[in-house]
């Protein structure tokens, strides 16, 4: 019995220890507003998304304020509705690859895209290593 627990320990840590990767290998990290003004590790090669709620009924978006395209260019963005009741939110996905080396800072911004005034920021540093 001992000796099934501890196996299954193990499994668990090693399977921890991988980290998210999707269905190719790559590394991915998945960041979401929780992660606001934070700091994030990636492999060269990793993905990273950023996963934001929005409501573009409003009027209001999230946009890419601020990358280094040179090092973590965007290469992917969709909007999935909560429900499919109209005016209802939902989430933005913004999707990076980590080209090279280095580190980005990352600023999305929530605003109308007719006006100045940002409603709401979000901001992250990236370190891809």
């Amino acid at each position: 019995m001992n000796r099934i627990l501890i196996a299954m320990m193990i499994a668990g840590v090693a399977l921890f220890m991988t980290g998210c990767e999707n269905g190719d290998g790559t590394d991915q990290v998945l960041i979401t507003q929780a992660d606001n003004h934070g700091n994030v590790s990636i492999p060269r090669g990793g993905e990273v998304i950023v996963v934001l709620s929005g409501n573009p009924s409003t009027g209001y978006e999230w946009e890419l304020a601020e990358t280094d395209s040179s090092l973590l260019p965007l290469i992917g963005l969709s909007f999935t509705q909560h429900s499919g009741m109209p005016g209802s939110g939902g989430e933005y996905s913004f999707k990076f690859k980590a080209i090279a080396t280095g580190r980005v800072h990352l600023r999305l911004v929530y605003k109308r895209p007719w006006e100045t005034q940002i409603a709401e920021t979000f901001e992250v540093t990236i370190t891809i290593n």
